[in-house]
């Protein structure tokens, strides 16, 4: 899976001057995010609709209402999963998700750019460069927890520009201007325990007799899988399986000590745990503020 290799073997394969020993990893290698969204959308079974806002989850008989922000119904259905990154606490605050986001900004750089140095294979130590099939690399990435600037940033381009010339020992100016680049600005959702959201969401009117995970209510049919954090593309996959496995009743795909630490309801536990009380929502009303994470 990984391959041990010297300063002098890591220089040769990539085709720039790496001045560390480093890994190989011969199997790896890059993905188009967006590109692949689109392909797994691109199925018979899925429809999206986008631009619309779930204000609320109604509760039925059987099954969930979604509303808008009128309450009017948009959609009902038997399952809901929540799979909204840090709007999940909107819609679920009775889950204890400290959800928290960091932004992030990369750079891309055209092939022409001066003293732009292109591996040949995807690099990544103390920032990333990856060369795509015109030559341009991207490059970066900016990390600031808590920000919510939509804006790229020139203090943020300096940043990504200067971890690229330490990683490729190239001669780039650092002084690049904003124009001479394009620039995407993202967030991660992550929890502090930096383990993803995943499965049954805990009930919001249950009295919990233990603080065992297995032990809480959960709503029926009401699943959550979100704060997969800078593992997005590795991670979802596999945890998606675990929410299509837990809705099915089939065999999780996942030992039961991992399952246990990224499940849905491991907040709400912790914070039983912590004020040594059966019922949740005793939780406020004892302490006079929300548990802690």
């Amino acid at each position: 899976w990984a391959d041990a290799l010297t300063a002098e073997s890591a220089s040769a394969l990539s085709g720039i001057d790496v001045t560390s020993n480093a890994w190989h990893f011969p199997h790896g290698g890059w993905i188009n995010p967006q590109a692949l969204v689109r392909w797994l959308l691109d199925h018979e079974a899925i429809t999206v609709e986008g631009g619309v806002e779930v204000q609320a989850l109604m509760p039925q008989q059987q099954g969930w209402q979604l509303l808008d922000q009128q309450q009017r119904v948009i959609s009902s259905a038997d399952v809901v999963i929540v799979a909204n990154a840090l709007d999940a606490t909107r819609l679920l605050p009775h889950a204890l998700w400290p959800l928290a986001q960091s932004r992030g900004q990369s750079t891309l750089l055209p092939a022409n750019t001066p003293g732009l140095k292109a591996p040949r294979l995807p690099l990544s130590g103390n920032g990333y460069a990856v060369t795509r099939r015109d030559g341009s690399v991207l490059c970066g990435a900016s990390s600031h927890a808590g920000d919510n600037a939509a804006s790229a940033r020139d203090s943020d381009l300096q940043d990504n520009l200067e971890k690229l010339r330490q990683l490729t020992c190239g001669d780039v100016d650092t002084k690049t201007p904003m124009g001479a680049a394009i620039h995407h600005v993202g967030w991660r959702t992550l929890t502090p325990d930096r383990l993803p959201i995943v499965g049954a969401v805990p009930a919001l009117h249950a009295t919990h007799t233990s603080d065992n995970v297995h032990r809480i209510a959960r709503e029926p049919g009401l699943y959550a899988l979100t704060a997969l954090g800078s593992r997005g593309l590795t991670l979802a996959p596999l945890m998606a399986e675990v929410v299509a496995a837990s809705i099915l009743r089939e065999p999780v795909p996942l030992a039961a000590p991992l399952l246990n630490a990224v499940d849905a309801a491991r907040y709400v536990a912790q914070a039983l745990r912590a004020v040594n009380v059966p019922d949740i929502t005793s939780v406020s009303a004892r302490t006079g503020k929300s548990p802690p994470p």
